[in-house]
């Protein structure tokens, strides 16, 4: 039998889902017709609608999908114990990789762009972000705290600040990214990161300030 137009395939989902973030960023949210959606995804807007009550409920859709993708990509790194230089190193990396893809800044500039219509939604979407990043290395800081190879600080701040800084903070937004010059400053911003609290080195010389003296 036939199946309804309300009970897409998983595959006609997810492109429905991404006709629709395309022209949701090309359009933006408030020119975005149903009918552009309708064509760009090869469905009917009756077809739409009986997924989804307006374009509203569509969008906010699109944007939980999105974050998901984007989440799964800001955390896609392993983390080493042993070798906790190399391996924030490895993190760092695949962090500014995923921070500025295509997808993760047009998302990020969307949900700017929705923000004050969309408030909950965005601040779900923004703390779903952050805690991709920063749930497993705050585990991974605390392991480094129990053991003397770190100084001890709040994990998850650490965490939180480890996240933003070698993201790239604001910078990919304004298209400053993959340069020789944003090269150098992560590399900066990684050494003062592991200096700075002791990553790494042996517990005398790192459980108080004053240790170094």
């Amino acid at each position: 039998m036939k199946k309804a137009p309300n009970q897409l395939s998983t595959a006609r989902e997810q492109e429905l889902l991404e006709a629709a973030r395309d022209i949701f960023i090309e359009e933006g949210l408030g020119r975005a017709t149903m009918d552009q959606i309708a064509r760009r995804a090869r469905v009917s807007k009756a077809t739409i609608y009986r997924r989804y009550r307006n374009k509203e409920a569509l969008f906010e859709a699109v944007v939980n999908d999105e974050v998901e993708l984007v989440a799964a990509e800001l955390s896609d790194y392993e983390l080493d114990i042993n070798d906790p230089r190399q391996t924030l190193r490895n993190a760092a990396s695949a962090i500014y990789q995923a921070s500025t893809s295509d997808r993760n800044i047009e998302l990020r500039r969307l949900l700017i762009a929705q923000g004050r219509r969309y408030p909950d939604l965005c601040q779900g979407a923004r703390n779903r972000l952050a805690q991709a990043t920063s749930q497993r290395l705050t585990a991974f800081f605390q392991a480094l705290i129990d053991q003397g190879r770190m100084r001890p600080v709040d994990p998850a701040q650490a965490a939180t600040t480890f996240s933003l800084v070698m993201s790239g903070g604001l910078r990919p937004l304004f298209n400053i990214r993959h340069t020789e010059a944003e090269t150098r400053h992560a590399e900066m911003d990684m050494t003062l990161f592991l200096e700075g609290w002791g990553i790494g080195k042996h517990q005398e010389s790192v459980a108080t300030p004053q240790s170094a003296g």
